[in-house]
């Protein structure tokens, strides 16, 4: 855990020199994953510097907070850069790529999230979850993050190493999730040399920084282009509006939770393929692809309808822990030595507070964190 303040620049540097052992780790990890799928040398430097000019553009106070931990971990700017940009730029590539190359040995990582609010839970609070499955040294790399911006909501999040942002909520109320999808449409934006829109990691820090509600959340997660990297981005706030935007880098697909009679209108399910009409084709399209996707998915849309008008914190603990169809890579709490569940957190966005699980959720407690006032 650290704790972050001030302007863009010292929040980056209070990030760099509190984390500097550890992003040396994950400079390492990020130059050897760009060596497994071809961006090295001038290659992996073009596509950095036609990226950076688009975070200047469209974030230009992230270019400052980069500038920071560089600072901070005494590491050079330019790497810092390639580990914020890696999850992006390495998702933009061909999936038989993906597959054959990078996760010949780790497998795909994955991720389950679910939200409900209103007539869904016992007493009309709003939750937001998410398991996170990696390799299980991957767990070294989760980090939270607790921050007060002078310029901007504070916040807790947990998050990576090199990002101020993260998955969590703000003092507002607003909260994101958002499982990745591997999408087609990056592969040939990225391979044409053109710029990710707001990354994950800079969507996160947009929406806890800058919002008040999911309407304001909206704006940033629906912008094009997106990211290289698809995503299903689960939005939840305070006062229980809710919505799951699918985003690829061309297209995106918005679904806002609208007031109804039925319970089961305020539910949300996503993992890692698009279920709509409208993006399905962009990502995995069908089970025999994508198994786990598709099991995990049906199985999280299962648990949430089973208790809905009853859900509470601890079913999303409970939901976290499952092992049907498992535990293995089909299960939402998953077991293997490629890949595994290394880590989980639930969101109580009116209550400001997220707790975190780091390991299987089957084997360890979810901790505490309360978003600063």
């Amino acid at each position: 855990m650290i704790k972050v303040s001030g302007s863009p620049l010292e929040m980056g540097r209070q990030h760099g020199e509190q984390l500097a052992d550890l992003l040396l780790k994950y400079e390492k990890l990020t130059k050897a994953s760009y060596e497994r799928v071809g961006f090295i040398g001038e290659k992996l430097e073009r596509i950095l510097a036609i990226n950076e000019r688009e975070i200047q553009r469209i974030v230009p106070d992230l270019i400052d907070e980069l500038h920071g931990v560089a600072e901070g971990s005494r590491i050079s700017y330019n790497n810092v850069l390639s580990m914020y940009l890696w999850p992006e730029i390495v998702s933009a590539q061909h999936r038989k790529v993906i597959y054959s190359k990078y996760y010949q040995q780790e497998k795909i990582a994955e991720c389950t999230a679910f939200a409900a609010c209103s007539k869904a839970t016992i007493d009309g609070s709003p939750f937001l979850a998410q398991t996170r499955d990696a390799s299980p040294s991957g767990v070294e790399f989760r980090i939270i993050i607790i921050a007060e911006p002078h310029d901007g909501n504070s916040y807790v999040a947990m998050s990576r190493p090199t990002l101020n942002g993260g998955y969590g909520v703000n003092s507002k109320g607003v909260s994101i999730a958002a499982p990745t999808v591997y999408v087609s449409d990056s592969v040939d934006a990225l391979n044409s040399g053109k710029p990710s829109g707001i990354t994950d990691g800079t969507l996160s820090k947009l929406v806890m920084e800058k919002c008040a509600s999911v309407e304001d959340a909206l704006e940033y997660a629906k912008s094009k282009p997106g990211g290289y990297m698809g995503l299903n981005v689960v939005l939840v706030d305070g006062k229980s509006n809710m919505a799951k935007i699918e985003r690829s880098y061309g297209s995106t697909n918005m679904h806002v939770m609208k007031n109804a009679d039925y319970s089961t209108n305020f539910i949300i399910g996503a993992t890692n393929h698009f279920v709509s009409k409208e993006m399905k084709d962009l990502s995995s399209s069908n089970a025999e692809e994508y198994p786990s996707s598709y099991h995990r998915y049906d199985r999280i849309m299962q648990l949430l309808t089973s208790k809905v008008r009853e859900l509470s914190l601890e079913h999303l603990k409970t939901f976290a822990r499952d092992h049907a169809n498992g535990p293995g890579d089909l299960s939402i709490c998953r077991h293997g030595n490629a890949i595994c569940t290394n880590s989980a957190f639930i969101i109580e966005p009116s209550r400001r507070k997220l707790h975190v699980l780091l390991g299987a959720p089957c084997e360890n407690d979810f901790m505490t964190f309360e978003c600063p006032n």
